[in-house]
Protein backbone atom coordinates (compact mmCIF):
# COMPACT_ATOMS: atom_id res chain seq x y z
CA UNK A 1 0.00 0.00 0.00
CA UNK A 2 1.70 2.98 -0.82
CA UNK A 3 2.12 6.18 1.70
CA UNK A 4 -0.41 9.11 1.34
CA UNK A 5 -0.10 12.26 2.88
CA UNK A 6 -3.42 13.60 3.39
CA UNK A 7 -5.45 12.49 0.55
CA UNK A 8 -2.73 13.21 -2.36
CA UNK A 9 -0.77 9.83 -3.08
CA UNK A 10 3.11 10.73 -1.88
CA UNK A 11 4.30 9.60 -5.42
CA UNK A 12 2.31 11.93 -7.07
CA UNK A 13 3.46 15.07 -4.79
CA UNK A 14 6.95 14.08 -6.09
CA UNK A 15 6.48 13.34 -9.51
CA UNK A 16 5.32 16.86 -9.88
CA UNK A 17 2.68 16.12 -11.33
CA UNK A 18 0.51 17.73 -8.20
CA UNK A 19 -0.61 21.26 -8.87
CA UNK A 20 -1.70 23.82 -7.26
CA UNK A 21 -5.44 23.38 -7.85
CA UNK A 22 -4.79 19.72 -7.80
CA UNK A 23 -3.64 19.80 -3.98
CA UNK A 24 -5.71 22.28 -3.00
CA UNK A 25 -8.83 20.25 -4.41
CA UNK A 26 -7.40 17.53 -2.02
CA UNK A 27 -6.96 19.75 0.87
CA UNK A 28 -10.01 22.22 0.75
CA UNK A 29 -12.78 20.84 -2.20
CA UNK A 30 -13.79 22.60 -5.42
CA UNK A 31 -13.92 25.88 -3.18
CA UNK A 32 -10.79 26.19 -2.26
CA UNK A 33 -9.81 24.98 -5.79
CA UNK A 34 -11.57 26.97 -7.53
CA UNK A 35 -10.33 29.84 -5.68
CA UNK A 36 -6.62 29.17 -5.78
CA UNK A 37 -7.00 29.12 -10.06
CA UNK A 38 -8.81 32.72 -9.35
CA UNK A 39 -5.81 33.50 -6.97
CA UNK A 40 -3.19 32.72 -9.46
CA UNK A 41 -5.09 34.61 -12.51
CA UNK A 42 -4.89 37.81 -9.96
CA UNK A 43 -1.45 37.47 -9.12
CA UNK A 44 -0.11 36.84 -12.32
CA UNK A 45 -2.38 40.07 -13.47
CA UNK A 46 -0.64 42.02 -10.54
CA UNK A 47 2.79 40.92 -11.77
CA UNK A 48 2.26 42.49 -15.08
CA UNK A 49 0.83 45.77 -13.78
CA UNK A 50 3.90 45.99 -11.45
CA UNK A 51 6.02 44.96 -14.35
CA UNK A 52 4.86 47.91 -16.22
CA UNK A 53 5.17 50.24 -13.82
CA UNK A 54 8.60 49.45 -13.21
CA UNK A 55 9.29 49.91 -17.02
CA UNK A 56 7.97 53.20 -16.86
CA UNK A 57 10.33 54.40 -14.25
CA UNK A 58 13.21 52.50 -15.72
CA UNK A 59 12.53 54.34 -19.42
CA UNK A 60 12.39 57.72 -18.34
CA UNK A 61 15.55 56.96 -16.02
CA UNK A 62 16.79 56.24 -19.49
CA UNK A 63 15.86 59.29 -21.15
CA UNK A 64 17.07 61.30 -18.48
CA UNK A 65 20.59 59.58 -18.48
CA UNK A 66 20.93 59.21 -22.31
CA UNK A 67 19.65 63.75 -22.15
CA UNK A 68 22.29 64.32 -19.83
CA UNK A 69 25.26 62.14 -21.68
CA UNK A 70 23.93 64.73 -24.87
CA UNK A 71 22.62 61.59 -26.82
CA UNK A 72 19.37 62.78 -26.15
CA UNK A 73 17.81 66.77 -25.90
CA UNK A 74 18.99 68.49 -23.26
CA UNK A 75 14.83 68.86 -22.91
CA UNK A 76 14.78 65.20 -20.95
CA UNK A 77 17.72 65.91 -18.64
CA UNK A 78 15.56 68.83 -17.14
CA UNK A 79 14.90 67.96 -13.17
CA UNK A 80 12.30 69.38 -10.17
CA UNK A 81 14.40 71.50 -8.12
CA UNK A 82 13.86 70.37 -5.00
CA UNK A 83 13.46 66.92 -5.52
CA UNK A 84 15.73 66.28 -8.48
CA UNK A 85 13.23 63.92 -10.06
CA UNK A 86 13.88 63.88 -14.44
CA UNK A 87 9.94 65.76 -15.02
CA UNK A 88 10.32 65.99 -18.72
CA UNK A 89 11.13 62.39 -19.34
CA UNK A 90 8.38 61.51 -16.86
CA UNK A 91 5.63 63.43 -18.94
CA UNK A 92 7.35 61.72 -22.40
CA UNK A 93 7.07 58.48 -21.16
CA UNK A 94 3.76 58.80 -18.93
CA UNK A 95 2.45 60.08 -22.55
CA UNK A 96 3.80 57.65 -25.06
CA UNK A 97 2.44 54.99 -22.77
CA UNK A 98 -1.18 56.72 -22.40
CA UNK A 99 -1.26 56.68 -26.61
CA UNK A 100 -1.75 52.82 -26.92
CA UNK A 101 -4.04 52.36 -23.78
CA UNK A 102 -6.41 54.86 -26.17
CA UNK A 103 -6.26 58.09 -24.27
CA UNK A 104 -6.06 60.79 -26.73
Amino acid sequence: MPFVTFMVAFAVMCSGLASAATLSRAFGGDYLSAFVSWDAIIVGLGFLVVIGLINMIMASRLLYGMAREGILPAFFAKVLPHRQTPWTAILFTSLLAARPAGYR
